[in-house]
C-alpha cells in the first residue's frame, strides 16, 4: 500500500514562495548593478530559449498585464539588450530577439548566480539536488494537470 503524503506535499508546497522570496532577492542584487530587474531577466532567459517571440506571447506566459511586459520591454530595449524586427506572421506585431549586448549581459549574469551558487552549493548534497529536480519536474507536471482540469471546469462553467 502506498503511503499518503499529501501532508508532506503541502509543507513543501507552502516553503516554496518562501524559497522563492530568497532566490528573488538574490537575484535581483545580482542584477542591480546592471540596472535589469529579475523579470525583465527573466524576459531575456525566455528570449534566449524560444524564437519568434512577440510581447503578446511572452505576456501570456507570464501572469502579468501585456502593458506590463512591453513597459520591460521597451527599457531592455533603450539598453541595447534587446532588438524588434518585423513579424512576418502579423503586420501589426514586433517580434522581439536578443542583442549581441544582451547574450553577452545574459552569460554574465548566469556566470554570477554560478559563482554565488558556489557559496552554499557545498551544504547541499549532489544526489538530494538531483532528486530534488526531479520532484520539482514531477509537481510542476502535476501542478499543469490541476490547472488544466481546473481550466476546463471553468469553461464549462462558464458555457452553463
Amino acid at each position: 500500500m502506498k503511503s499518503d503524503n499529501t501532508i508532506s506535499l503541502m509543507m513543501v508546497l507552502h516553503l516554496i514562495p518562501r524559497i522563492n522570496l530568497k532566490i528573488a532577492a538574490l537575484s535581483a542584487s545580482l542584477l542591480k548593478p546592471h540596472g535589469i530587474s529579475p523579470g525583465q531577466r527573466s524576459l531575456m532567459e525566455d528570449l534566449d530559449q524560444q524564437q519568434d517571440q512577440t510581447i503578446g506571447t511572452l505576456a501570456k506566459a507570464r501572469p502579468v498585464a501585456k502593458q506590463y511586459v512591453q513597459k520591460l520591454m521597451s527599457d531592455l530595449h533603450g539598453k541595447g539588450f534587446v532588438e524588434y524586427r518585423d513579424n512576418p506572421k502579423d503586420g501589426r506585431s514586433k517580434i522581439v530577439e536578443l542583442s549581441s549586448a544582451g547574450e553577452k549581459m545574459l552569460q554574465t549574469w548566469r556566470t554570477d548566480e554560478i559563482d554565488s551558487a558556489r557559496s552554499f552549493a557545498e551544504l547541499i548534497n549532489t544526489n538530494d539536488a538531483e532528486s530534488c529536480l526531479r520532484f520539482l519536474d514531477q509537481l510542476n507536471l502535476g501542478l499543469d494537470q490541476e490547472l488544466a482540469v481546473l481550466s476546463e471546469g471553468e469553461k464549462d462553467d462558464q458555457a452553463r
